[in-house]
């Protein structure tokens, strides 16, 4: 019987002929395939692992606020997850985000990160303002303008302006925003909005995180500037942890 043999440049192009399709046919493959996520565990958060620091801005700082007026003290964690991935987890990966009004590193995450598939990832901002005063005050506007349900057009509007933390610019700032402008300085000075950066300040002491931006995803801490393919990788390879 007579067989016939395929010429070995055709078989070389059967052959990456099928691999593309094979990969465009079957992308959850390569992420089956992809290298294993490699994580030391976290020297001092236990079920946590920490990834290499990338480049941050800012330093963390315990006495953050204190030239605003009442020193914002890093609030005592109890219950990590809760404090940590305040969004309904509801099966979806945790992310938790750490950003500085002033820092460019996060000026150039947030915008995808914000805009990540809310059906396969709960976010949650933590606005954690090492950066002075205005990083203070940007903070209580960004956590104050949550009451009025404006607290991302707050965020995008301070990333296209120099943020000044006094009375005269904030009014403006939330009139032009559509916003109630005594309510937001009102707001500000709320006890639940001091808590909320509190808490953020102690889950950065808690993590060792000294800058922005970081992210916690599921049980895995990335500090520093990341792209968007490093975190979705981070995404993608998200195993069940302490948190989920």
């Amino acid at each position: 019987m007579t067989t016939s043999k395929i010429p070995s440049n055709r078989r070389g192009f059967l052959a990456l002929g099928g691999a593309v399709a094979l990969l465009a046919g079957a992308p959850a493959l390569w992420r089956v395939f992809a290298p294993g996520l490699s994580a030391p565990p976290h020297p001092s958060v236990p079920g946590f692992f920490q990834l290499e620091q990338g480049a941050v801005t800012g330093a963390f700082d315990p006495l953050v606020g204190l030239q605003d007026g009442p020193r914002i003290a890093p609030a005592e964690i109890t219950d990590l997850c809760a404090a940590l991935f305040r969004a309904p987890l509801e099966g979806r990966v945790p992310l938790a985000y750490f950003t500085d009004i002033n820092c460019p590193f996060c000026r150039t995450m947030e915008p995808w990160i914000t805009a990540l598939d809310p059906a396969t990832v709960a976010v949650t901002v933590h606005d954690l303002p090492l950066l002075g005063a205005a990083s203070v005050a940007a903070a209580r506007a960004i956590v104050a303008a949550e009451y009025q349900g404006a607290a991302s057009k707050m965020r995008s509007r301070l990333h296209r302006t120099r943020f000044q933390p006094d009375p005269p610019y904030l009014t403006a700032l939330a009139e032009g925003l559509g916003l109630d402008a005594p309510r937001l300085l009102q707001d500000m000075e709320r006890p639940e909005v001091t808590a909320r950066i509190a808490t953020s300040l102690g889950l950065a002491a808690r993590f060792q995180i000294p800058g922005t931006p970081a992210l916690v995803v599921g049980s895995v801490l990335a500090v520093g500037n990341r792209s968007k393919a490093e975190v979705q990788s981070l995404i993608d390879q998200a195993e069940t942890g302490v948190c989920t």
